[in-house]
């Protein structure tokens, strides 16, 4: 088998969208074909317009939360892209059968888009992948939607003030317990 000098990004109808992946910038066999047209086949059908880069550091935290969370899915070869529609389109290609936990969790099978392994994919939207994942995250978009709670509430039994977050930790302070009792 004879290696060619094209990238593999080269020789689809799409050198652009596969240009910044990982199998974009490598060579593969010459008889490899199957697995360009399927990847041709796989823009088509899914309406892709882009790669998303590494720039999109909301999309790659997204991915590694979906590796965190996903522990009966092994995450090898990802790639993402945009489609026509706004969407993102995830591309999970490990070595080794996925079907069944795949299948519960919604992703779909594809033809073989990386050699030798299999390929799932499962689409997200932008407010899906630009979730918050951390409680700070969550908090500040709290106080974001609603401005009028940012500020500090005063508590009607003890006069003390706290946060709308911290009401439950207030009124377990020793202070509020003891106006409470009064």
């Amino acid at each position: 088998m004879k290696k060619s000098n094209q990238k593999n990004s080269e020789k689809t109808l799409y050198p652009k969208i596969f240009k910044d992946t990982y199998w974009g910038v490598g060579s593969m066999d010459e008889d490899a074909n199957r697995v360009i047209e399927n990847r041709n086949e796989f823009v088509e059908s899914h309406g892709i317009k882009s790669g998303c880069s590494k720039s999109l550091k909301y999309v790659w935290n997204f991915l590694h939360t979906l590796d965190k969370d996903s522990k009966d899915i092994h995450f090898d070869h990802t790639e993402v892209y945009k489609t026509d529609d706004g969407r993102f389109i995830i591309l999970n290609s490990p070595y080794g059968n996925y079907d069944e936990p795949c299948k519960e969790k919604g992703w779909i099978k594809e033809k073989e888009l990386y050699p030798g392994a299999n390929s799932y994919s499962k689409y997200f939207t932008l407010e899906e992948v630009k979730k918050p994942k951390t409680n700070t995250e969550l908090i500040k978009n709290f106080y974001d939607k609603h401005p009028e709670h940012k500020n500090k509430i005063k508590c009607d039994i003890c006069g003390q003030e706290y946060r709308y977050f911290n009401k439950s930790k207030h009124i377990k302070t020793k202070i509020h317990k003891i106006f409470a009792e009064k």
